[in-house]
């Protein structure tokens, strides 16, 4: 919701997620007027690799996890489904359900992947590392809504 501003600290710090609304200290925000929406994801911080990625109802993607890409994710409409484990430390987990305007930072060694819970979009982004070099299989994850790996 445009001027709720919810940010959470999951695993110990190695997982992030913020809800945009009104701007914040480092110049982002989410809104808009009767033209429709607008969103600044990033500000003051530089993004190497930036792709847009659509969602087909109960699809899954990821299923890996990087040693020097730190990952975020903008959701642009959704539900999506995060789940997430600490690779050192596999009892560490977490599943989350994110919403548009919300952004998931995944920081290194923490392995992902994302479920689709209707038609979605996301802006996923990152740096550090090239993610498509750095990219380590992880299968070790599921969800508990029932849906299972359907390709990496």
């Amino acid at each position: 919701m445009v001027g709720e501003r919810n940010n959470k600290e999951h695993l110990s710090g190695k997982v992030v997620i913020e809800t945009l609304g009104e701007k914040d200290e480092k110049g982002r925000f989410r809104g808009g007027d009767h033209r429709g929406e607008v969103a600044m994801i990033v500000a003051g911080s530089v993004m190497e690799y930036v792709e847009l990625v659509e969602f087909k109802e109960g699809t899954t993607r990821a299923f890996c996890y990087h040693e020097e890409f730190i990952k975020s994710l903008y959701v642009i409409n959704g539900p999506v489904v995060a789940a997430l484990a600490v690779v050192d430390s596999p009892l560490e987990r977490l599943e989350v359900e994110l919403s548009a305007g919300q952004i998931l930072t995944i920081n290194p060694g923490v392995a992902h992947a994302f479920l689709a819970l209707g038609r979605s979009w996301v802006l996923s982004m990152g740096k550090g590392s090239d993610p498509f070099v750095d990219r380590h299989i992880y299968r070790d994850l599921g969800f508990s809504h029932g849906m299972e790996e359907e390709g990496v």
